[in-house]
């Protein structure tokens, strides 16, 4: 079989072997042993032509391969150059002295937060976790306590006139986290209290690496990095709040995190695990069964249900209750809480203006139903994102507005701040970077101690821009990819 290019070879005119003026020059002929020419004239005469250009291949691709190796290996050494000096010609100088004033900013509120955390150990909130769980060791369930249907001369409510000095308070809480709490019981409440603040301080610590790692995905640079990091724990006096009190706010914050990852690699076991967690406290991770059953993660909602009935059991047999009767209680206490804090949908001097009227149950359910309709309908906007980030986000914002919340529970928010310094990252419009910094800066308010109207207020308006930025989000196109498959 011949290859067209030889038959051009063989039919193309051969110049003459002696030009006029042109001497022949002789070649060196090489010297092979007989066995070996008799070898290749044998070969040669089975494969006239084919021996030739299976040779010129093997070269030619074995060239090919050392200029592809040679050019990737470059490409690799390039970017590993790339990564470790971090710094583009992306930022202008002024750019650059605005993030690093903005990052030093954002670490001396983070550094004066934990030193009050530190001054305060344990958190008035911690300590009335730690006698829940002290309660329930003496077979008694601090709901009973709470509605005073078993009395006590040793624990009352807190804020109740029963809550005299030497008395130990208590609240209402979910009975899964008894058993996620019953381990720190066994030390002394300032060892646990210590603990706590530890794992709390952890926690948000992790939740600036993720939030640094994610701006250096975008274009490898360093200062954008160091502004996701910055802005996501650009917290204001809510985050020393948690760290004060002793709150799960920032473990919350951190699992919302979590949750992201587990979800993007599609762990679902470890996601449910992780949403479990969550379910600490259920104003908040009640609402992500929205966007994770609009993904159909039956698995991690079958496991995360699983979870907490299982952890139900332990407090069940030390006072001696059905885990559907303790189950039962967790929405009769956020009804309670609700009646008693109010939500941001209708504050608490609604329901006391009222309480003759309507009952604080309606009240409640329908403060439930519009938040809950909210997430839903812009988690369905959101659905063809990519980015979990950006699917969560309703979730995260309605878990504010749908039931009671406290100031210190906005540490959440750290997942909105990262997804707003994102966005200013990614986009090309001078409005949606103005846009991102003034939620960012409109979340982390107030800096300093302050529940006057006009903080009561900013509230409110970061989150109403917080629900706006996630319905013109599938608009800008900013988190757009190719389309998950369906589990």
């Amino acid at each position: 079989m011949e290859i067209p290019g030889d038959r051009r070879e063989r039919d193309a005119p051969k110049p003459a072997f002696r030009q006029p003026g042109v001497q022949r020059q002789k070649q060196k002929r090489l010297v092979v042993h007989p066995r070996t020419r008799r070898h290749f004239q044998t070969r040669n005469r089975k494969y006239p032509k084919k021996n030739k250009h299976i040779l010129q291949n093997v070269c030619r691709t074995c060239i090919v391969s050392m200029t592809e190796w040679q050019t990737s290996i470059s490409e690799h050494i390039h970017i590993i150059s790339f990564h470790s000096t971090g710094i583009t010609m992306s930022q202008t100088p002024p750019r650059k002295l605005a993030i690093l004033v903005f990052a030093a900013f954002s670490l001396f509120i983070a550094v004066l937060n934990l030193t009050h955390g530190l001054r305060s150990i344990p958190g008035y909130d911690f300590r009335l976790r730690y006698h829940e769980v002290e309660c329930l060791r003496q077979g008694i369930d601090p709901y009973d306590i709470v509605i005073q249907k078993t009395p006590s001369t040793e624990f009352a409510l807190f804020g109740t006139p029963e809550a005299k000095p030497g008395v130990k308070t208590l609240h209402v809480y979910t009975p899964w986290e008894y058993t996620y709490f019953l381990p720190l019981s066994f030390l002394s409440e300032r060892a646990a209290g210590t603990v706590f603040l530890l794992i709390s301080t952890a926690a948000l610590a992790l939740t600036g690496v993720y939030s640094y790692r994610e701006g250096l995905k975008i274009r490898h640079d360093l200062f954008d990095s160091i502004f996701t990091a910055s802005a996501a724990l650009f917290l204001g006096y809510e985050a020393g709040e948690v760290l004060v009190m002793g709150n799960y706010g920032a473990i919350n914050a951190f699992l919302i995190i979590l949750l992201i990852v587990t979800v993007s690699a599609g762990h679902d076991i470890s996601a449910g695990i992780v949403w479990a967690f969550l379910m600490t406290k259920p104003q908040i991770g009640v609402l992500f069964a929205i966007p994770l059953l609009m993904k159909r993660r039956f698995i991690t909602a079958g496991v995360a249900v699983a979870i907490c009935v299982i952890c139900t059991i332990p407090p069940c047999l030390l006072c001696g209750k059905n885990p559907l009767e303790m189950i039962l209680e967790v929405p009769r206490g956020c009804a309670f809480i609700a009646e008693e804090n109010g939500t941001l949908l209708i504050p608490s001097t609604v329901f006391i203006r009222l309480h003759d009227k309507v009952p604080s149950a309606v009240l409640g359910g329908i403060s439930m139903f519009i938040g809950s309709a909210i997430c839903l309908i812009l988690t369905w906007r959101l659905r063809k994102t990519s980015s979990w980030l950006a699917f969560f986000a309703p979730a995260v914002i309605c878990a504010l507005i749908w039931n009671y919340c406290k100031p210190h529970d906005r540490v959440i928010l750290s997942a909105i701040q990262l997804l707003a310094a994102l966005a200013a990252i990614r986009t090309d419009k001078k409005s949606v970077r103005v846009f991102s910094l003034i939620l960012i800066a409109l979340v982390a308010w107030p800096l300093l101690p302050d529940e006057g109207i006009l903080t009561k207020l900013i509230r409110r308006i970061s989150l109403g821009m917080a629900i706006f930025g996630c319905w013109i989000l599938p608009k800008l196109h900013l988190f757009d990819a190719e389309k998950e498959p369906v589990k």
